[in-house]
C-alpha cells in the first residue's frame, strides 16, 4: 500500500481494515491511510496467523476501533486490550520514524506445546517516536512462564543496519501490559537460574537517540552551551557551528575529548584554553565569584575582571524547598540581584521550606496509593490520567471537595457511573485537571511528566521567573507550569538537565511529587513504623522505598524539621465509595 484509502469496513471477527490470515501472508505500508474501521481484534489491522507479517513503513493508521476487550473491560490490573490500530500475533516491522500511528498495538506472546515461546511472534520497532501511543505487550496464563513476557537478548537486521535490544531499552517505556510482568533474559535467569530460548523475543530493538553538546567550561561566559540533540548512533557528529572559540586573553587549544567523527553516545565537548603570556606587567587583576547554593544546584565558580558588574540570575532548586534570592552575606540578611567584583565574593543561597497549597490537605497523612491483588505495588508501572485526578480529588481539603463536589463535566469519555467520573469532574471544575482535547479527558491513557507537573503547579498560581531549570522544556506547551513545579521544589529532572516532558510518569516518580507537594517527607527508615504495610516490589535499597511507604500508610506523624516527619502510629484509610 503507498497511497489510498482503507476505511469504513467493519467485521465482527478480525482484521477491521487489513486481515492477514494465511500462512506467509505479507502487508507492507508506505503510504495512505487505514481510518475507521472496526473489528473485534485488530480494528485497523490484524495479523492472525505466526507466518503473517506486516511492514508498517509509512502511512497513517488512526481512529480505528476493536470492540473487543479496552476499553469494554474496564478493570485497570485485568484490563485487555485487542488492538484498536494493530492486533498483531504474527510479525510486526513498525518503523515508528514514518509512520505514523494512533491507537493501542496489541502484540501477543504465546508459548508453544513444549513450553517455549514461539520464536517468529514478534515485533521489530525501528526508531520509536515519543508521540506515538502505548503498544501492549500480552501473554496469557494458560500460555506462558509464570505469566511473563521475555524480551530476550537478540539482533536484527532492518535494512542496512543491525538492532539490538540494549539499543531497545529506553523504548521499553512505551510498552505497558495487562497484569503481566515484563523481563529481560538477563533478569529471567537471575530469578529462575535458567535462560529462556535463545529466539525469545518480543522486542528486537530500536534507534536510540543522543545529544552533542559543546560547552566552554567556564559557565558559558565564553559562549552558551551549544546542543544538538535526537542524532542516531553512526551519524556525523555535528561541528560546533561558532567557529573558532574566543576568550579574552586566552587561546582555544582544542575540544575534550576529541570531537569524535561519528555519534555514539551522548557526548559533551569542552573547550580548552592556555592563558596568553604578555610582556606587559600590568594586568587585569581577576576575582572568582563563587555561589553557596546551600543544598540547591550546584554551580561552577565564575572569573571576572576587576569592577565587573555581576547579574545575579541562576535560580536553583532545591527538593521540598522554594528559592527566596541571593544574599550577600551567610547569614542571610543582605538580599542582592547583582554584585560588584572588586574582590573575591560569594553569594549566598536562600530557601524557605515549601508550605502545602490551601486546598489540599497536608495535616492528615492517610494513603492515597493502594496496592494491587497480587500484593505488589508496581512503583515502575505508569498511571493513568483518571488515577491521578482521583488521587488530588482525594488529598483535596474536604470543605474544598464537598464545596465543590459534582458530577457534571464536558468530556464525552467522563461520564456518570464511571469510578472517576465525581473526582476528574470536581478537579475539572476547579480547574486543575484538564482535558486533552475540549471534548475529551482520555482518563485511561498513561500520563505523562508534563501533565503531572502542570496539574501540581496548578495547585499554585504564583509566578515565577522562567529559570530554564530544564534543557528540553523549551517552546514546549507546559513550560510555565514545568518551571513553576521546579521553584516550588515539587518537581526535579534527570542528571543530565533534561526533564522528559512527553515521558509517561511513573508510580514511584508520582508519589514521590505528591510527597513533595504536600511536605510528607520521611527522611530515613527510622522515620516509619515496624507494623506498617509492606510491598515486595518496594525494597529499603530502592531509591522510591520511603516515598511508597510514606504514599500507602496512613499514619499519625511528628514534625522533624522543616520538611521532615517522623512516624508515630498506623492509622485507618478514610472509605472513599461514597464519592463513586
Amino acid at each position: 500500500m503507498s497511497g489510498g484509502t482503507i476505511s469504513e469496513n467493519k467485521t465482527f471477527s478480525k482484521g477491521g481494515g487489513v486481515f492477514l490470515f494465511g500462512k506467509g501472508d505479507s502487508f507492507y505500508m508506505t503510504d495512505g491511510k487505514i481510518s475507521d474501521n472496526e473489528a473485534k481484534q485488530g480494528g485497523g489491522i490484524s495479523i492472525s496467523d505466526t507466518d503473517a507479517a506486516a511492514y508498517l513503513l509509512g502511512g497513517t493508521i488512526q481512529d480505528n476501533k476493536a470492540t473487543e476487550g479496552y476499553p469494554y473491560v474496564d478493570d485497570p490490573s485485568e484490563r485487555c486490550y485487542y488492538g484498536n490500530a494493530v492486533y498483531q500475533d504474527g510479525s510486526l516491522y513498525l518503523d515508528g520514524t514514518k509512520a505514523n500511528i494512533s491507537g493501542d498495538i496489541r502484540i501477543g506472546c504465546r508459548f508453544d506445546t513444549s513450553g517455549g515461546i514461539s520464536t517468529n511472534r514478534f515485533v521489530a520497532l525501528v526508531g520509536a517516536s515519543d508521540t506515538m501511543n502505548d503498544y501492549e505487550l500480552t501473554s496469557f496464563d494458560s500460555e506462558s512462564l509464570d505469566g511473563r513476557v521475555v524480551v530476550a537478548p537478540d539482533t536484527i537486521t532492518y535494512g542496512t543496519e543491525t538492532y539490538s535490544v540494549a539499543n531497545a531499552e529506553p523504548y521499553l517505556a512505551h510498552f505497558t501490559h495487562n497484569h503481566k510482568e515484563i523481563i529481560t533474559d538477563t533478569d529471567y535467569t537471575t530469578e529462575t537460574g535458567t535462560s529462556s530460548q535463545a529466539k525469545s523475543l518480543v522486542l528486537y530493538g530500536a534507534i536510540q537517540k543522543f545529544s552533542v553538546t559543546y560547552t566552554d567550561g567556564i559557565g558559558g561566559t565564553s559562549f552558551a552551551d551549544e546542543v544538538t540533540s535526537d542524532l542516531r548512533r553512526g551519524t556525523p557528529t555535528p561541528a560546533f557551528t561558532g567557529g573558532t572559540p574566543t576568550r579574552s586573553g586566552y587561546t582555544f587549544t582544542g575540544w575534550e575529548p576529541s570531537v569524535a567523527a561519528t555519534v555514539t553516545g551522548n557526548a559533551v565537548y569542552t573547550a580548552q584554553w592556555t592563558k596568553n603570556s604578555s610582556s606587559s606587567h600590568h594586568h587585569s587583576t581577576r576575582y572568582t565569584l563563587h555561589y553557596e547554593s546551600n543544598g540547591g544546584t550546584a554551580y561552577k565558580d565564575e572569573r571576572y575582571s576587576s569592577g565587573t558588574k555581576v547579574t545575579l540570575d541562576k535560580a536553583p532548586t532545591r527538593e521540598s524547598y522554594t528559592f527566596t534570592g541571593w544574599y550577600a552575606d551567610k547569614e542571610l540578611t543582605q538580599k542582592i540581584s547583582s554584585i560588584k567584583m572588586t574582590s573575591e565574593k560569594t553569594v549566598y543561597a536562600g530557601w524557605k521550606a515549601s508550605t502545602v497549597p490551601d486546598m489540599l490537605n497536608g495535616d492528615d497523612h492517610y494513603a492515597y496509593v493502594v496496592g494491587y491483588s497480587d500484593g505488589t505495588v508496581r512503583p515502575n508501572a505508569n498511571i493513568s490520567r483518571a488515577e491521578v485526578a482521583t488521587i488530588f480529588f482525594r488529598l483535596l481539603k474536604e470543605k474544598v471537595r464537598d464545596g465543590n463536589l459534582t458530577a457534571e463535566n464536558t468530556f464525552t469519555d467522563v461520564t456518570d457511573g464511571q469510578w472517576h467520573n465525581k473526582a476528574i469532574s470536581t478537579m475539572a471544575k476547579l480547574d486543575i485537571v484538564k482535558g486533552r482535547r475540549a471534548d475529551s479527558f482520555d482518563p485511561d491513557a498513561s500520563i505523562t511528566r508534563a501533565e503531572f507537573a502542570a496539574i501540581c503547579a496548578r495547585f499554585n498560581t504564583k509566578p515565577v521567573e522562567n529559570s530554564g531549570s530544564f534543557s528540553d522544556i523549551s517552546g514546549h506547551w507546559a513550560e510555565n507550569e514545568i518551571e513553576r513545579a521546579a521553584a516550588f521544589g515539587w518537581i526535579s529532572g534527570y542528571p543530565d538537565g533534561t526533564f522528559h516532558p512527553d515521558a509517561r510518569i511513573t508510580r514511584a516518580e508520582a508519589m514521590t511529587m505528591i510527597n513533595r507537594v504536600l511536605c510528607r517527607m520521611p527522611q530515613s527508615e527510622s522515620d516509619l513504623l515496624d507494623s506498617m504495610v509492606t510491598w515486595p516490589d518496594n525494597k529499603p535499597s530502592d531509591w522510591h522505598y520511603l516515598a511508597v511507604q510514606e504514599a500507602t500508610n496512613s499514619h499519625d506523624f511528628d514534625r522533624q524539621g522543616e520538611v521532615g516527619e517522623s512516624w508515630t502510629k498506623l492509622t485507618s484509610v478514610p472509605d472513599w465509595k461514597q464519592y463513586q
